[in-house]
């Protein structure tokens, strides 16, 4: 049996990491295409106003996303609630990924 230590990282060198990074422009990509390929409403009809609307089609960046995550983990952002929950859906999916990609918690298990 190995007596490992835990790794230590910081969120800071997270955000700083490129592979983090890809991986956060990954996750943006995936849902802004999945929120465009949205079909047409049927005639006379029309969605609800949305994130992906009231951000001015998709005006989010992987570096906004970037620049806001340190903020929105530590609850020290002041970005609208809609924005943060945007954005920190993004991160959460892009960190958890790159800890089991860095093999820093198992991977997910399906049931």
């Amino acid at each position: 049996m190995e007596n490992s230590e835990p790794i230590k990282i910081t969120l800071a060198e997270i955000i700083q990491d490129f592979d983090f990074q890809d991986l956060v422009r990954k996750h943006l990509n995936e849902l802004v295409a999945k929120r465009r390929m949205r079909p047409e409403p049927p005639e006379g009809k029309r969605y609800k106003r949305d994130w992906y609307d009231r951000m001015g089609r998709s005006s989010l960046t992987v570096g906004d996303c970037l620049m806001h995550i340190g903020d929105i983990w530590s609850k020290k952002s002041n970005l609208n609630s809609e924005t943060r929950g945007v954005i920190q859906h993004i991160c959460n999916l892009a960190l958890q990924d790159y800890l089991e990609q860095k093999k820093l918690v198992p991977a997910k298990t399906l049931e």
